[in-house]
């Protein structure tokens, strides 16, 4: 199927906030005990969401039979009958999460620490379905990616968070 409107405007969002995103990373100065720079996580993410959204469109055009247009909502058909991760809606709202997380650190509204791990559970649970097994999923890959986060960070990379 070929990608409708909402997918097309999706890659170019995700492209954009990935350039965004390696150039803020570009701007960040290198680290005094490390010669790593800090921006290398940050440009590694920005590369992988732009490769990946061009990834999505190209498949997208590669699977579709005869060219028909992909209906609004309608889940993406990939490699050998996988599918896409369902309507654009939550990944709307993951993108929503991830702008309130950049204003909470800006604006130094709470901690690192918190924020992200309210934006890792809240992203996780808007991609699952409700239910009490996955608000505990969500929980544990919330608090082990703080912990992971915050040890390479300021432990390896020798970086100040927020």
């Amino acid at each position: 199927m070929r990608p409708g409107k909402s997918d097309v405007l999706l890659v170019i969002a995700s492209i954009v906030l990935g350039v965004t995103v390696y150039w803020s990373a570009d701007q960040i100065p290198p680290s005094l005990m490390s010669n790593i720079s800090a921006g290398l996580v940050p440009k590694i993410i920005a590369i992988a969401m732009i490769a990946l959204a061009i990834l999505f469109l190209l498949l997208t055009y590669l699977n579709s039979p005869g060219g028909a247009s992909t209906p609004p909502g309608a889940p993406v058909r990939w490699i050998s009958g996988l599918k896409a991760p369902g309507a654009s809606r939550p990944i709307w709202i993951t993108s929503a999460l991830l702008l309130v997380f950049l204003m909470a650190i800006e604006w130094k509204v709470l901690p690192f620490w918190l924020s992200g791990g309210l934006f890792c559970f809240l992203a996780v649970l808007a991609l699952s379905s409700f239910s009490l097994k996955n608000i505990a999923i969500s929980a544990a890959v919330a608090v082990l990616s703080i912990i992971v986060t915050l040890i390479v960070f300021t432990r390896v990379f020798t970086v100040i968070l927020p």
